[in-house]
């Protein structure tokens, strides 16, 4: 059985405001803000099938599934799937915190209107798996990631009887890091012994297994870590011939820089 009977639970919440500020006919300053977290326990799994199955060539039950229920594990057949079990020796966790903010500001003048936006935004995730998918302790997987990134454009805009326009610029950067680490329990080395014909109280097993090959942490670790930065300056233009016919016309031009090291 599971560790919890709250597995796949929920607990998250959110928010999202806005602010509104006219210090004059010709200045708006608007002002949003979010910010969402999650804390759960999650996720958890169901056995869809299972692999216990009989030999047919020897008549003996062996599979992956009983060597979990041979080292004390819990087997949950494939027949118990509408009964929603969980087998996890440790609770699975997954939390994550997300916000962001963003300012417009919006200044006519004559037929022209200047426009600003800035904008920041951050978010952080950590997941604890339990990789192996059984109450035996045997593979841990940790993820930890976090991104933030901030923007500002800026926008000219004219409005005239037959011809409208706009041009700007906008700056955007962004800096990401991940880090996934797969850990081994202490039941790894018994299972291991186990599918590769060698007993734990064989003379063989100390020397072949002894700790050397499984260490308890970090046994394999990914780490990402990404910068990316880019910019761009447009324009489009719409000039009204007649009441029908207007032409549009558009040109845009961005540089974008992205630089990834992964160990």
């Amino acid at each position: 059985d599971g560790s919890s009977d709250t597995i796949n639970d929920r607990d998250r919440y959110g928010f999202r405001a806005q602010a509104l500020w006219t210090p004059s006919d010709d200045l708006t300053v608007r002002v949003i803000a979010d910010y969402a977290e999650l804390d759960e326990t999650c996720c958890g799994f169901s056995i869809l099938y299972d692999n216990n199955r009989i030999d047919q060539r020897t008549g003996v039950l062996g599979s992956s599934d009983s060597v979990i229920e041979s080292f004390g594990g819990t087997f949950v057949s494939e027949e118990r799937l509408s009964d929603d079990i969980q087998a996890t020796n440790f609770d699975p966790e997954s939390s994550s915190e997300d916000s962001g903010i963003s300012v417009q500001v919006d200044w006519n003048v004559d037929d022209f209107t200047i426009t600003s936006i800035t904008s920041y935004r951050e978010f952080e995730s950590f997941d604890n798996i339990d990789a192996d998918f059984s109450d035996l302790d045997a593979l841990v997987d940790q993820n930890d990631a976090e991104q933030d990134q901030f923007s500002q454009e800026i926008r000219l805009a004219f409005v005239g009887e037959k011809l409208n326009y706009v041009v700007g610029a906008n700056y955007f950067q962004q800096d990401l890091n991940s880090v996934s680490t797969l850990s081994f329990g202490e039941d790894t080395e018994l299972i291991a012994a186990f599918t590769n014909g060698i007993l734990p109280d064989s003379p063989v097993f100390p020397v072949v297994f002894g700790g050397k090959f499984f260490p308890s942490d970090g046994f394999a670790v990914d780490v990402n870590e990404q910068e990316h930065e880019s910019w761009a300056v447009f324009g489009q233009l719409d000039y009204a011939f007649t009441d029908t016919l207007t032409l549009t016309a558009g040109l845009r031009y961005s540089e974008e820089d992205k630089e990834l090291t992964a160990i």
